[in-house]
């Protein structure tokens, strides 16, 4: 996606990204994207006050909106996201891993993203971690690890990253149990990715860190 961006950057007259997460609000998105065009509002105007200000600020420009890591759906009308005019060349991304979120949201075309190739998923891992994941005793936990991961790119990273400088083989075969799915989640793909990335919550030194996540 941020490929995606840097590539159609001068597209556009602006790009809005807003990372929406389970704890979302309307008044959530509109201060970010108040904030990403530089403009301010008293907190005393109501939401619909603040959308209007936005339609009309963003009616002159192209623009490109960008919902990410979306779990329901955004009024994107009650937001301030003026309706889009293929003449206009304005456009809306909404990304999400949930499927019926996309379809709902998308109107027109949903694209399905492909898990990546175990050899990528390898080397994604084998980056956040560094070399001491080729060690003789931590590579087939390792190995294992990445395959739990499911070829998502975020789960590698978030894995990975959590593993950085871990060289006691304990650690890692620990690390293994506590990613293997429980088999009431083997089939519900959204609580398998939360039970993973609690994994790398949970090894967080810090309670201070933690709660920047909560």
């Amino acid at each position: 996606l941020k490929k995606l961006v840097t590539d159609v950057n001068e597209m556009f007259d602006v790009i809005i990204w807003v990372t929406v997460t389970r704890d979302w609000s309307t008044r959530k998105i509109q201060n970010e994207v108040l904030r990403q065009l530089s403009l301010s509002l008293p907190d005393s105007e109501t939401d619909s006050e603040v959308a209007k200000t936005l339609i009309q600020s963003l009616n002159s420009r192209t623009f490109l909106f960008i919902l990410d890591d979306v779990w329901e759906r955004v009024d994107l009308k009650a937001v301030g996201i003026p309706g889009l005019s293929p003449a206009k060349g304005c456009s809306v991304i909404v990304a999400s891993r949930r499927l019926d979120v996309c379809k709902e949201m998308a109107g027109k075309r949903v694209f399905e993203m492909e898990p990546v190739s175990r050899e990528e998923a390898w080397a994604l891992f084998r980056e956040k971690v560094g070399e001491l994941v080729e060690s003789p005793g931590i590579q087939p936990y390792a190995e294992k690890i990445v395959v739990e991961c499911g070829g998502l790119p975020l789960l590698i990273i978030v894995t990975g990253g959590a593993m950085r400088g871990v060289n006691d083989v304990l650690e890692w075969k620990h690390a293994l149990t506590k990613l293997e799915l429980p088999t009431e989640l083997v089939t519900n793909g959204n609580e398998a990715v939360m039970h993973r990335l609690k994994f790398s919550f949970d090894r967080l030194k810090s309670f201070d860190i933690q709660s920047c996540f909560l």
